[in-house]
């Protein structure tokens, strides 16, 4: 692989993940991309579909045949109903209902008959990007790492733009390395069986303003209620211009 300049592969311990098509060309790439202490979830056929750094609390994964289907980050639903999920997949386009019911913050994978699905937040909270390694298609939560792994080259003007403060819509996902491709949020990745052609579709829409704000607060009042240890620490979020990823930091103001 060509030399990224400042860049570099993440570091011992850092998270981040890729996402492999079941492509003979897979276990190369794979390679490439995977650092000492990466961990790897392979395709029914063996070879890679993530790479990456992450840790049990972090990763739910279902099998049923051929299909898998992941949770990549903080969720409350059970590995139970993934794995109902998955045991019932047909149709990529199906995840949409799964996405939009699930709670929690998280990334949505799934592989489905040689075809990839790659998703963030509609908040744009969690990203994705994808690139081109060896002629194979890869997508990862982190532009930084598909950058390093092609030696791209990084573009000084949308780094001065990302300087601005707001930063113009739609600029703020816009990755610093030309040739990776961001997802924009409330849409989703997909990977033909080819391992090569890709296509963004829409899963999500703003919600018609049809309920008053004091009906809506019931359905949302559960979900911000603390419910263990994990839930009484609060977190901000700030976004890394180099790696196009976000990254939690930990209040210590309040408690719930």
């Amino acid at each position: 692989m060509p030399d990224g300049g400042m860049l570099s592969r993440p570091h011992h311990g850092e998270a981040y993940f890729v996402v492999l098509p079941d492509h003979e060309a897979a276990p190369a790439v794979a390679a490439a991309l995977r650092t000492a202490t990466a961990r790897t979830i392979t395709h029914a056929s063996g070879r890679p579909w993530l790479v990456g750094h992450w840790s049990d609390e972090e990763m739910t994964v279902a099998e049923a045949g051929a299909t898998r289907l992941a949770v990549i980050g903080r969720c409350a639903g059970d590995a139970g109903r993934l794995a109902a999920e998955a045991s019932r997949l047909r149709d990529l386009a199906h995840l949409d209902r799964l996405a939009r019911t699930l709670p929690g913050s998280f990334h949505l994978v799934a592989a489905l008959d040689g075809r990839l699905r790659v998703q963030g937040t509609a908040s744009g909270l969690r990203l994705v990007f994808h690139t081109r390694v060896n002629g194979l298609t890869v997508a990862s939560d982190r532009a930084d790492v598909l950058a390093a792994a092609t030696g791209a080259e990084l573009d000084v003007r949308r780094l001065a733009v990302r300087l601005l403060w707001p930063v113009p819509h739609p600029l703020p996902h816009l990755p610093l390395w030309p040739s990776v491709t961001a997802v924009e949020p409330g849409h989703h990745l997909t990977v033909a069986a080819d391992g090569v052609t890709t296509a963004h579709r829409r899963w999500w829409t703003h919600p018609e303003p049809v309920r008053t704000l004091s009906d809506a607060a019931e359905d949302v009042r559960p979900t911000t209620t603390c419910r263990g240890p994990a839930a009484r620490r609060p977190t901000c979020v700030a976004r890394s211009i180099w790696s196009g990823r976000r990254r939690s930091h930990r209040w210590s103001t309040r408690t719930c």
